[in-house]
């Protein structure tokens, strides 16, 4: 067994010998579990993600992208005004990475929002740019 710290921010270096033995490289993910009292870290492979994606039902997955197709999805273009408009966002808001989003929002006045980022949302909201 080979030893390693975990660092303040909970992170720790998998060694020269274990990345080297199951090739590991920056940027590789890894899925990590638990079993009884040990933590389980194995390297995701392309083609385990592969073979998963070739288990998919066909028929339901054709399903589900046309009711995608159905939808009324206007996409937006952003422009330079967006951009500046972004940049006021994210002063206003302290949050930057989703203030493009905010802007095209508010720009061509859409009043419903789907996202799990309920976080970020309310603090636009705070700003009045909901």
């Amino acid at each position: 067994m080979i030893e390693t710290t975990v660092t303040r921010k909970f992170q720790i270096t998998i060694p020269k010998v274990i990345r080297e033995k199951l090739k590991i490289k920056v940027g590789d993910r890894l899925l990590i579990s638990i079993q009884d009292d040990k933590i389980i870290l194995k390297p995701i492979r392309e083609h385990e993600t592969l073979a998963k994606l070739a288990k998919i039902n066909v028929n339901a997955a054709y399903e589900a992208v046309n009711q995608y197709l159905n939808l009324s999805i206007k996409l937006l273009d952003p422009n330079r005004e967006t951009f500046i408009y972004a940049k006021e966002i994210a002063i206003h808001s302290k949050t930057t990475y989703d203030s493009i989003h905010a802007a095209l929002i508010a720009q061509n006045k859409i009043h419903t929002i789907i996202t799990e980022d309920l976080k970020t949302c309310a603090k636009y909201s705070q700003h009045g740019l909901n």
